[in-house]
Formats: structure tokens, sequence, C-alpha cells
């Protein structure tokens, strides 16, 4: 049996594929490759431009 752990961040989306019986992990992978632009208008502030469209269309392409 395999487990498959998911981490959805502001930044990137990574997955793990882990084998149930050892806790070995099988594979892993993460998308994009570099981090989304995070910029900071005000102090204080953190904001990503188009952050859930980008994040949406990073998941997205891993299945096309």
């Amino acid at each position: 049996m395999y487990i498959i752990g998911y981490d959805i961040g502001s930044s990137s989306v990574k997955a793990s594929l882990i084998k149930a019986d050892t806790g070995d992990v099988v594979s892993s992978a993460f998308y994009p490759k570099e981090e989304m632009l995070i910029t900071a208008k005000m102090r204080g502030w953190a904001e990503q431009i188009s952050a859930k469209q980008e994040l949406y269309e990073s998941i997205i392409n891993q299945y096309m």
C-alpha cells in the first residue's frame, strides 16, 4: 500500500509517494521549480500577484 502526501503552500505545491509499510519515499516532486514572486507594497505586508491563478495552473499543468 502507498500513501500520497500533498503540501500546498503559498509559493509551491509538493507531493510525495510513500510506501506505507516501510515509510520509504518512493518519489517526490514540486512545482513550480521557482517560488512565486512575493511583493511588499507597504511595510509588514506580503502579496503574491495572481497567486490563486498561478497555483491552480501549477496543479493542472502537472496532469495535462
